[in-house]
């Protein structure tokens, strides 16, 4: 008996896990920075779509993409990198949260990626950068009208904490 409800609690983990990412949108562009080289974006949604698996940048992930976005109202959360990183470093994150109902954009901050670490001492820059993706998810972004302005919030790690703290005004 002990493992008959030992193997259903299994069975029934697996099929939750394997559901984790059954309805998650993603899409990849770049958006343009008045002050410097254009911004690449990744955001992560909601969607009724099948996904399958993609490559997101160096990894893969299961994602329906360019998927049509489900639901309004929906939060925004924004996402700052670390020294080094990109837009694609917390999609573990990313997709949990677009499964929890949000739409989750992260960018990869121009002279502090792991494929530009011309400029990292710029610190300065980074709060700007998150700034510019805010207002383009809020204001240009083709389902900005499906977004909650009231419902924004922003998560960063290591010099992305130190970003989104900026972004909020510390000092």
């Amino acid at each position: 008996m002990r493992y008959t409800i030992a193997y259903f609690f299994a069975v029934l983990i697996a099929v939750i896990a394997g559901r984790a990412d059954a309805a998650v949108g993603f899409r990849h562009f770049s958006i343009d920075d008045p002050q410097g080289p254009p911004v690449e974006v990744g955001v992560w949604y909601p969607t009724t779509m099948t996904p399958k698996l993609e490559a997101v940048e160096t990894d893969q992930q299961m994602v329906a993409r360019d998927a049509p976005v489900e639901g309004t109202g929906l939060p925004l959360v924004v996402i700052s990198h670390g020294h080094g990183g990109s837009y694609a470093g917390h999609l573990d994150t990313a997709t949990a949260l677009a499964n929890a109902g949000f739409v989750v954009a992260a960018l990869t901050h121009n002279g502090d990626s792991w494929r530009d670490q011309s400029r990292p001492t710029e610190i300065w820059e980074r709060p700007r950068q998150l700034k510019l993706l805010t207002d383009y998810m809020l204001g240009a972004w083709s389902n900005h009208g499906r977004i909650d302005a009231n419902r924004v919030g922003a998560f960063g790690f290591s010099a992305g904490g130190l970003t989104v703290l900026a972004a909020a005004g510390g000092e």
